[in-house]
């Protein structure tokens, strides 16, 4: 009896390590100063818990789908379709999770472009990602599981860097956080000004 539960007790371990592996629990973590792209999104705004920002990105990509856009919840999406961003206004430690400001949105690149999400959705807004320094942790992403995952990975070590780097990059010059969804990988990325 107690080789059995020994046995399924291995099987279980054993599944949930392969779990994890898959998902990147143990993907190497590399935090990379480089520069930033300017990029043009439109896209919804959201306020509260930034865990429920998932919703406003599936009502985008219904949008899209209408619109005939590939955007990086589509199968078939290359890296020079649209790509999503989750922009992220307030650190989580120092506001209130009913206060959390987010933006949610997909890159333009017309005027046309403009127009059409905003024929989609009527309270579209705007926003514009600024080129400069950046902090850049890019971790695989294949499914939802894997995004939990690297989001419990890569903020700490964006926080980590900062922490060990203080008179390269000061916490409190930070400018925009954001992800930038590609096919299969996440770019968590923090900006700042000189």
């Amino acid at each position: 009896m107690m080789k059995k539960i020994a046995i399924a007790l291995g099987a279980i371990v054993l599944l949930l390590l392969v779990f994890l592996v898959y998902n990147g629990a143990f993907q190497k973590l590399e935090v990379v100063r480089t520069k930033s792209e300017k990029y043009k999104l439109m896209g919804l705004y959201h306020q509260g818990s930034y865990q429920k920002i998932g919703e406003v990105f599936k009502k985008i990509a219904v949008g899209c789908k209408k619109m005939g856009w590939k955007d990086s919840t589509s199968d078939e999406i290359t890296e020079k379709d649209r790509v999503s961003f989750g922009v992220y206004f307030d650190n989580p430690q120092e506001k209130k999770e009913d206060s959390l400001r987010s933006f949610a949105g997909v890159q333009i690149f017309t005027t046309e472009d403009s127009l059409a999400f905003m024929k989609q959705f009527p309270d579209a807004k705007y926003y514009e990602i600024q080129a400069g320094n950046a902090l850049v942790v890019e971790q695989n992403t294949p499914n939802m599981a894997a995004m939990i995952i690297a989001i419990m990975r890569a903020y700490p070590a964006l926080h980590q860097f900062l922490n060990d780097h203080p008179k390269e990059v000061e916490a409190a010059k930070i400018t925009q956080v954001y992800e930038m969804y590609l096919p299969k990988k996440t770019h968590f990325v923090m900006c700042w000004k000189d």
